[in-house]
């Protein structure tokens, strides 16, 4: 396994995991009691905890692929851009959840602004995470950029 492979194996966690978390999120805000609240708060707080270990392989993946043939440094550039943002954004999530733990633990409860504002920061962090996974899939996928073949066309690249 290279630096390159752990990178892509790293970056699921939080791109997934916050969606996830996100929806659970907004499930325990309607309607889930206590413990899914929390449950999802801590999810969350790891799936946002795990952007940091995804970050920090990116530039070993950057020193495996930059060389490739087909691999535009400006393409790694925009995907590196949108992926400091995107963790920045994963890890201030995090620290909310962690906050409205915190919160739980001292009164008892969890309010159910602080499930609905890291709702809203998951939100914010899933959507950048996701604009960052494609562009780091575009690196070595250029059939993400182009339209689709019309049905029926004939590829002659197969022989």
């Amino acid at each position: 396994m290279n630096g390159a492979h752990l990178h892509l194996i790293l970056t699921h966690g939080p791109v997934l995991g916050l969606v996830f978390g996100t929806i659970l999120l907004g499930y325990a805000w309607w309607r889930g009691g206590e413990e899914v609240r929390r449950l999802a708060l801590v999810f969350t707080a790891v799936a946002g905890l795990l952007a940091l270990p995804a970050y920090f392989t990116g530039e070993d993946a950057e020193d495996i692929v930059e060389g490739l043939p087909g691999v535009s440094k400006s393409v790694i550039h925009e995907h590196e851009e949108a992926a400091e943002g995107a963790a920045i954004a994963a890890v201030v999530t995090a620290v909310l959840a962690l906050g409205g733990v915190a919160l739980a633990l001292r009164q008892g409860a969890t309010p159910r602004w602080t499930v609905a504002g890291v709702a809203v920061a998951g939100t914010v962090a899933s959507v950048w995470l996701g604009v960052t996974a494609y562009r780091g899939g575009s690196i070595r996928h250029p059939e993400m950029d182009q339209a689709a073949p019309a049905p029926g066309a004939e590829r002659h690249d197969r022989d």
